[in-house]
């Protein structure tokens, strides 16, 4: 399941329907919209219905829909609100109502955070795309992964936004960068 993807609605994969007992597809309201995905695509919704699912052997009842995405589901903050979920980058959990702590990744990984820094100057003329070397400004774990994502604050005042990356290599990041305004920088 991906988590914190700014999903309002709790999505579920289409073929899971094939997945549950006959009473609930059976029950399933049929809905006229479609799922905005990124990079500007649409499909259609195949319906909503309540359903319990579990995550980690808990198991949770909750209104889903249904679409054809790759991904087995998506919580979305109904679901988060719900249940007072709370993501913790730091510990790797999602802690719902104060109790129950669920592992945000299927694999133990160790855990540290570090920021990049671009590794060159450069200008990037306005409305272009280019990919920058970035190098970790302190010292990474023994993880063979990072993630890297955006800053918000970067994003308000530089008006740029960094790409989500996984990747082995720690001496080199490859981050891409968009500039969206007027003016070169």
């Amino acid at each position: 399941m991906l988590v914190d993807t700014g999903a309002t609605i709790t999505i579920l994969r289409s073929d899971i329907l094939s997945h549950l007992p006959n009473y609930v597809t059976e029950h399933l309201e049929k809905v006229n919209t479609n799922l905005l995905m990124e990079p500007g695509e649409s499909t259609p919704f195949l319906g909503k219905c309540k359903a319990e699912f579990h995550l980690y052997d808990e198991p949770f009842q909750h209104e889903v829909w249904f679409a054809d995405i790759l991904n087995e589901g998506i919580l979305g903050f109904d679901f988060l609100a719900k249940y007072r979920c709370d993501i913790s980058v730091k510990d790797y959990n999602l802690t719902m109502d104060n109790t129950t702590k669920i592992p945000l990744f299927a694999s133990c990984m160790d855990k540290s955070c570090c920021r990049i820094v671009i590794g060159e100057t450069t200008t990037v003329n306005p409305y272009t795309k280019v990919i920058l070397t970035g190098i970790p400004s302190n010292v990474l774990s023994r993880s063979e992964s990072m993630m890297i994502e955006p800053s918000e604050r970067f994003t308000e005042k530089n008006h740029m936004l960094l790409a989500r990356l996984l990747k082995n290599d720690r001496k080199h990041i490859p981050l891409r960068r968009l500039d969206a305004s007027q003016i070169n920088l």
